[in-house]
């Protein structure tokens, strides 16, 4: 996983204490930033650390007023700044009606606003290499976690174990193996395979065994 930070806004529930805000997680994924929940006062948490970003997308993981209240400031915010690039909230079923009876509240926006309804195992891909998948979490009505998962790459080129895997053939180690795919072969003899996997990193495959999850 490479060009990822995660920022705990606020951690209380609730509500607020004198140290901690309501619910909000800032995560920094290569271009995109993303915002898991929005509890009031989100907006001056991030002021007051690392900024105000214009964010890409938000999460909602359910309706309860101390994980989204704070949203309505903020794409306030956005627009006395003259925002123009989209803003994308997805939550649970009942999310688009929620913020349309917040209409009137938020009033007209000089940037495209779209809410979006998930359903649980939705998942959303990005162009930055991972995609966020939305799963049922147990709490009082419906409730998302959401999990932030890399997607598969290849690895990088291990140049001492494609050796190894041609030092009984006539074949030196060259780009011939680099355009390969990690599951593709290419002959080395009438009767042997070079595998590129072979070739690889063991701890550089692009198989990703853990996840970040917000719930």
């Amino acid at each position: 996983m490479t060009d990822l930070s995660v920022f705990f806004a606020g951690t209380a529930g609730s509500v607020p204490t004198a140290r901690r805000g309501l619910p909000a997680v800032l995560v920094r994924r290569g271009g995109a930033r993303l915002l898991f929940d929005c509890g009031e006062g989100t907006q001056r948490q991030l002021l007051r650390s690392v900024g105000l970003a214009d964010l890409d997308y938000v999460f909602l993981t359910h309706h309860h007023v101390d994980h989204w209240l704070g949203l309505l400031g903020m794409v306030k915010s956005f627009a006395l700044r003259d925002r123009e690039q989209p803003l994308v909230v997805y939550g649970p079923p009942g999310t688009e009606k929620l913020m349309g009876a917040m209409g009137g509240v938020i009033g007209r926006l000089p940037y495209p606003f779209e809410v979006v309804d998930l359903a649980a195992g939705d998942a959303l891909d990005f162009d930055d290499g991972f995609s966020v998948e939305a799963f049922n979490v147990r709490h009082r009505g419906t409730a998302f976690g959401y999990a932030l998962v890399e997607q598969a790459r290849p690895g990088r080129f291990d140049a001492e174990r494609a050796a190894a895997s041609l030092a009984s053939s006539s074949l030196v180690c060259g780009p011939a193996l680099a355009p390969i795919e990690p599951e593709m072969s290419i002959p080395i003899t009438s009767a042997r395979l070079a595998r590129r996997r072979s070739c690889l990193r063991s701890n550089d495959t692009g198989e990703i065994s853990s996840s970040g999850v917000f719930a």
